[in-house]
């Protein structure tokens, strides 16, 4: 014979139990359901968390594989510069007065011009034209860089990420950084060449 955990009564003999007890089939399907939110959420976060640690593993192979093209010194400055315009453009993402969030529409649209001319780029390889893009990319991405350091901020900004996207927003300033990075070191590499 057993004890309901629940109330702390005796099991009877017929397995009916007291009104308002555990065993009411609408208390059961409520606790169900409460116990597997709580684990999908777990699941989920989790999930999440993994997602964006696989992300950064594989980013950083592929980080290794680009990086393996130039010299240590040529990497080692792209590092340190890509370090000291971050820091300095956070510092004045807080400080500005200028709203960058209500330009996130333009900085899309930037993108996709980049994108393009980055494929024209590699068809018509050029010297020139390899560094004229690598310098509008370092650029753009350094708008993105302000920009998503407001969305973080949010306070007196047009537009702001709810402090449940943490993770988003960790993951929007490492790719602005990351292809910060590479695009100071295509500046160097161009400027090698």
């Amino acid at each position: 014979m057993y004890q309901d955990a629940e109330t702390g009564f005796a099991d009877h003999a017929d397995n009916t139990f007291q009104e308002g007890s555990f065993g009411e089939e609408a208390i059961r399907k409520g606790f169900i359901r409460k116990v597997y939110g709580i684990l999908l959420t777990q699941i989920m976060f989790t999930l999440g968390i993994m997602s964006i640690f696989l992300y950064i593993l594989f980013e950083a192979f592929l980080l290794g594989t680009v990086a393996a093209r130039y010299d240590a010194d040529e990497v080692m400055y792209a590092a340190a510069i890509t370090a000291v315009v971050v820091l300095g453009l956070t510092i004045f993402a807080f400080q500005t007065k200028w709203d960058f969030t209500m330009m996130g529409g333009m900085l899309c649209v930037l993108l996709l011009v980049l994108i393009v001319f980055g494929i024209l780029a590699a068809i018509f390889h050029n010297k020139i034209l390899s560094m004229v893009y690598a310098s509008i990319g370092a650029l753009i991405f350094s708008a993105y860089i302000v920009f998503d350091t407001q969305m973080m901020l949010g306070g007196k900004h047009k537009y702001a990420l709810s402090p449940e996207e943490y993770i988003f927003a960790a993951l929007n300033l490492y790719l602005d950084i990351v292809n910060l990075f590479l695009f100071i070191l295509a500046i160097f590499g161009g400027s090698r060449d």
